[in-house]
């Protein structure tokens, strides 16, 4: 019984299958009509895909269609009742353009596809130049206090009155006198004896009259300098307050006139070391009139007595810090012309040294006793910072 009804459906399948062979037969000699549901692979494109049109959405059954679908499922067999359904293909779009810009920077990687940087773009350059901004530096005004005038230091009447007062009597007593000693010590033929008989000294350091002499006729308006005038003229008490007030209390010494008064020729170099003297403290100045008194005196003591501009001071020097000053000349009398050496230590006078050679005879040799003395006082110049100096004539 079962055998009667299945080879009936067998037999079924068979011509089912017999015509399905058939159709695909003709359908290869014929060539494709339309394609099945089964979609053909895409054609390879090269650069980047087209976007594809986007498939429309199925439409909703609606209720009654959905029974009717059903009993048709049961019914029919799937494979006769399979139809063919055409596929469109689709439209394949050219994608836009990119809008041309600028020169780009392209990247030459090898792995990842070249990307393209668009530049920046450049501000067109306008043909006016720019307006140039000047800084505006804002100056404050100094204050400007108004200075005062600089005091005129004149000196007191008395001190002119004195002044005017000693170059008269000056002038007329002793001017005829001071142009002799200026014409003398012009004269080539006075030196030049004299150096050759003290030429043994040079080796020690000693230059005998070896510097030239300078004397100052005029040297009147030198009177109103209290240190100048202290050598020349008489002691005036009215003169000296106004430079030293107090301190003559304090320095009995600065009360007293030179005792040697007129004994120095007034040079060049004499006169400006008393003014050099007149501007350092007052202490200073009180060492300085005991040194010089000192040199006064021992010269006088040498010579049996001195006149007026016989002693002559051709060279000095000031030690660092003023510490001393060195001075150089001769005595020139009537009976010897004597050349001397002094250092007059301007921090105590008790200090000072002098050395001079008298009587000298060109044939002599110093004496040990002499270069002693000699190297003392040298020593001693060169331990305040001073030099030993030559005269340019040697």
């Amino acid at each position: 019984m079962k055998l009667l009804i299945v080879a009936p459906l067998l037999m079924l399948c068979m011509q089912s299958f017999a015509e399905d062979k058939k159709n695909d037969d003709k359908t290869q000699a014929e060539g494709p009509k339309a394609s099945f549901s089964r979609q053909p692979p895409l054609p390879k494109t090269v650069g980047p895909q087209p976007a594809l049109a986007p498939k429309a959405a199925p439409k909703a059954a609606s209720k009654s269609d959905q029974p009717q679908a059903k009993t048709d499922d049961k019914a029919k067999s799937p494979i006769q009742d399979a139809k063919p359904t055409l596929v469109t293909k689709p439209v394949m779009k050219a994608a836009p353009s990119a809008p041309k810009l600028s020169p780009a920077i392209t990247s030459k990687a090898t792995s990842t596809p070249k990307t393209t940087i668009p530049a920046k773009a450049t501000p067109a350059i306008s043909k006016t130049p720019p307006a140039v901004i000047k800084p505006v530096t804002i100056l404050q005004k100094p204050v400007i206090r108004p200075t005062p005038p600089p005091a005129v230091i004149r000196p007191p009447l008395q001190v002119n009155t004195f002044a005017e007062h000693n170059a008269q009597i000056y002038r007329t007593q002793f001017h005829q006198q001071l142009v002799q000693r200026q014409v003398r010590y012009q004269a080539p033929t006075f030196f030049a004896p004299l150096r050759a008989q003290y030429h043994p000294w040079h080796a020690l350091g000693f230059y005998a009259f070896g510097w030239e002499v300078r004397p100052v006729v005029e040297f009147y308006s030198y009177f109103s300098n209290p240190c100048v005038s202290w050598f020349y003229n008489d002691y005036d008490a009215e003169f000296y307050r106004p430079f030293y007030g107090q301190y003559a209390e304090r320095y009995p010494d600065l009360g007293n006139g030179y005792r040697q008064q007129g004994i120095f020729l007034p040079t060049e170099e004499f006169i400006r070391v008393n003014v050099l003297i007149s501007e350092m403290p007052v202490e200073y100045q009180v060492h300085y009139r005991r040194g010089m008194s000192a040199l006064g005196d021992r010269l006088s003591e040498s010579v049996r007595g001195l006149g007026r501009h016989e002693v002559v001071v051709n060279h000095y020097q000031m030690l660092r810090e003023n510490r001393a000053v060195l001075i150089e000349g001769f005595v020139d009398s009537a009976q010897t012309q004597m050349p001397f050496r002094a250092l007059i230590d301007l921090r105590n006078h008790e200090m000072s040294q002098l050395f001079f050679v008298n009587g000298w005879v060109g044939e002599r040799i110093p004496s040990p006793y002499e270069t002693r003395d000699l190297y003392e006082l040298n020593d001693q110049v060169v331990e305040f910072g001073g030099t030993l100096e030559s005269p340019p004539s040697y």
